[in-house]
């Protein structure tokens, strides 16, 4: 039986020893503290992927005085946001669940003036000063915080017009209520007008598919550009990346890390 919210979502998990564990495998969860003698399992529930099938998110502690939560669990999660653990192989349905259980907190869990700071970033390579009446998706826009960015840019609300999309319905809900014009992501590929550009924010570790990368590119105007951070991106992972860039006709250029939190930047451009 699967939850919409659940009842382990508390004030409790805002504990700095408590973080939360996701996986599409239960038995994956319940060896955890036999591979790893200071974590402590508290419970695990079964959640709905708003991509579909179900998630096992397991809440978790360190025992006393055994240090903070390390970055990767025995090779197969890698830590995130501090308190959250995905599989290593990025498993899109298992990301999106845990931001839709996320949404409420996520921006007190981010540094928000880093995120805007990235989405400045991209959003150089999609803009220029002065562009009235662009349209510009914003792929994984999560909260919405390109508003935010749009705005220190001094592209205000009738400049640029900025569309955010989020496998996440969660996530999408708090977009629109920051007042950004949004997609439903069963919507965003059958969008008639093409955009003149694209961004995706922290958006690429999480894995994105072939399929959605196609469609992606598809609604670009030739003339447009394609821009994302990767982060956590190491050579194989942007090599790979670039190769199905390159194979669906996309001219790559790969920008080097500027801090470890952001990643490298990858731009396309010519995309049709």
């Amino acid at each position: 039986m699967t939850e919409t919210i659940p009842p382990f979502w508390d004030d409790r998990f805002l504990e700095p020893s408590d973080f939360l564990i996701l996986d599409r495998r239960r038995r994956s969860l319940d060896s955890i503290p036999k591979e790893h003698d200071a974590i402590v399992v508290i419970n695990c529930h079964q959640v709905r992927s708003p991509l579909g099938g179900t998630v096992w998110v397991a809440v978790a502690r360190m025992k006393v005085d055994r240090g903070v939560p390390p970055r990767s669990l025995a090779g197969r999660y890698r830590r995130i946001l501090d308190r959250f653990y995905l599989p290593t192989i990025p498993d899109p349905g298992v990301a999106v669940a845990l931001f839709d259980l996320a949404a409420e907190w996520y921006d007190s869990l981010v540094s928000i003036a880093q995120n805007v700071h990235t989405i400045k970033t991209l959003l150089s390579f999609v803009v220029s000063p002065g562009d009235r009446g662009r349209r510009i998706l914003d792929f994984g826009c999560g909260t919405g915080l390109a508003l935010d960015a749009l705005a220190q840019m001094g592209q205000g609300r009738n400049g640029v017009r900025l569309i955010g999309t989020d496998p996440s319905p969660a996530m999408l809900a708090r977009a629109s209520a920051r007042g950004m014009r949004v997609l439903p992501w069963q919507e965003w590929q059958k969008a008639e007008d093409p955009f003149d550009g694209a961004i995706a924010s922290y958006v690429l570790h999480l894995g994105i598919t072939n399929h959605e990368l196609r469609h992606l590119l598809a609604l670009i105007r030739r003339s447009g550009v394609f821009a994302a951070n990767f982060h956590g991106a190491l050579e194989p992972d942007l090599n790979a990346l670039s190769v199905r860039l390159r194979d669906i006709g996309a001219e790559v250029t790969l920008l080097p890390q500027r801090n470890p939190t952001e990643g490298p930047i990858v731009v396309c451009t010519q995309l049709q």
